[in-house]
């Protein structure tokens, strides 16, 4: 008999299974967790939020290099999340998100969009810092038993003074006042004679300590010959022939100052040996802050009891010729780092005490960590009007 040819029932059968299996494994090696389409949509979400983080990155360089100048030309948070939306790179939910915590996760990156912080770290010599505002008033009354001058003196914080960059460390700067720190009867801080003369750096220190120091912000002291040497590159022992020249006295009451006392040098064996400390010089106008430490200072008049003009640097000094020496400190005056007139003159045969006026200048040193408040662009520290302000 002739025999039939065909597909049996059962190879039907086991030819549907297969191709059921073979499409099954297709399926899921198209959209299953680790299938195709799931990786392919994975490494675009990946790919997505790599170009979100570089243009994110991108605007924080940019908003760096402005804040080393004096031009605000980097985008806003608004600009750029209304361009990257523009390109599809964030959603408009996303967007939201954003403004309102600062970041964004998208797959596997999460970006933070905090706007890079200016702080004190980014001002230079020179810039103008609304400091005062951050203080709270205090006063400061001398004490006559340390001044040597017969009345107390009344010295109150004043918030209105605008201040300047004196100078840069690496996590510090220090600011002046732009004007002469006054009693409030407008005459200075008098010093007299022998007391006085003993006493001006400790009352000078406790001064600008007491009215312009801040827990918050930072530190005060009185400023010094130094501050202004640096800023002038002068140094004494280079440019000043008789500096620290050594007489020994053994007649007349001078200052020893190992003790800080006035001792009668006849009565020490041996007698007392001084070192001359005095200088002077002109301050180059070219220097920086030469209109707020010195030309500035020069417009000061006290009142009639003495012309206070210039003001007093925390240092004290020793002049001294054959019979003779004499006791000041250094100021700033009529355009010079210059000594003030004698608080004590002492010969052979006596000795004479006086009193001198002159204002106060404290320089405050402030971490720079300190943010500075950006809301207002026009605020860039470069001159009184645009002066930066602090958080």
């Amino acid at each position: 008999m002739r025999r039939n040819k065909g597909i049996t029932l059962i190879a039907l059968v086991i030819t549907i299974i297969v191709l059921l299996i073979l499409a099954a494994v297709s399926i899921a090696t198209l959209t299953g967790e680790n299938g195709i389409l799931s990786q392919a949509n994975k490494a675009k979400i990946e790919t997505r939020g790599a170009s979100v983080e570089e243009e994110c990155n991108l605007w924080k360089i940019n908003q760096e290099m402005d804040n080393k100048t004096t031009e605000e030309t980097a985008q806003t948070l608004q600009e750029l999340l209304d361009s990257l939306e523009e390109r599809n790179l964030i959603t408009a939910e996303e967007k939201e998100t954003i403004k309102e915590t600062g970041e964004i996760t998208i797959g596997s990156k999460t970006i933070n969009f905090e706007k890079v912080k200016k702080t004190l770290n980014n001002v230079k010599v020179g810039d103008y810092i609304n400091y005062g505002e951050k203080l709270s008033v205090q006063t400061y009354i001398t004490n006559v038993d340390e001044t040597g001058y017969d009345e107390q003196q009344t010295f109150q914080t004043n918030k209105n003074m605008l201040w300047r960059v004196i100078s840069k460390g690496e996590e510090y700067i220090e600011i002046v006042p732009t004007t002469n720190v006054l009693s409030v009867d407008n005459t200075g801080l008098y010093l007299k004679g022998k007391v006085g003369f003993v006493n001006e750096e400790k009352i000078l220190k406790e001064l600008c300590e007491k009215l312009y120091s801040s827990e918050t912000y930072g530190t005060a002291r009185s400023i010094q010959v130094n501050d202004i040497n640096k800023l002038t590159n002068f140094d004494p022992e280079r440019d000043v022939e008789y500096y620290l020249t050594s007489k020994i006295f053994t007649a007349g009451i001078v200052w020893d100052k190992e003790s800080n006392t006035f001792i009668d040098s006849k009565e020490v064996e041996g007698g007392i040996t001084l070192q001359r400390t005095d200088y002077i010089y002109d301050v180059d106008k070219s220097i920086d802050l030469y209109d707020t430490l010195i030309e500035e200072s020069n417009k000061h008049q006290g009142d009639d009891r003495n012309s206070t003009v210039g003001y007093w640097l925390a240092d004290r000094c020793t002049i001294f010729d054959t019979n003779e020496a004499s006791f000041r400190t250094f100021t700033i005056l009529n355009g010079k780092v210059a000594t003030s007139h004698w608080l004590v003159y002492s010969y052979d045969w006596g000795l004479y005490e006086e009193t001198n006026s002159y204002g106060v200048r404290p320089v405050v040193r402030l971490n720079s960590n300190i943010e500075i408040d950006t809301t207002d662009k026009t605020k860039n520290g470069t001159s009184e009007e645009s002066a930066y302000h602090l958080k």
